[in-house]
């Protein structure tokens, strides 16, 4: 989360804006932990589901829960919305990592030898 401050005519406003990613990771980790998954077990889950998603980027929920129940998670069932917020995460992820590798190639290119 992030503060952004400006002054205005001698008044001084401040702003919070978070990060797409981190609104679309906190909205699904506050989704799993109302369902009442343990904190504790939400990383070791979500990249289970990861790579569940990866393997297969069109499944749809009942697959993906089949797919977890048989690597052992039994205790939470993954709805519609929940797995689009978990789609749309690693989208967003790809994305930023993607923009970041052009980012550094483009660097490297302008450096002088």
């Amino acid at each position: 989360m992030a503060f952004l401050a400006s002054a205005f005519q001698g008044a001084i406003f401040i702003v919070e804006y978070l990060n797409p990613m981190e609104d679309l990771n906190l909205l699904l980790i506050d989704r799993l932990k109302s369902q009442g998954m343990d904190s504790a077990l939400i990383p070791s889950f979500l990249k289970a589901l990861t790579s569940i998603i990866s393997s297969e980027p069109g499944i749809d929920p009942a697959q993906a829960n089949l797919k977890l129940h048989a690597l052992g998670w039994n205790e939470v069932l993954l709805d519609y919305h929940s797995l689009q917020i978990a789609i749309a995460c690693l989208d967003s992820d790809k994305r930023d990592r993607k923009d970041s590798l052009i980012q550094s190639r483009i660097l490297k290119s302008a450096d002088p030898i």
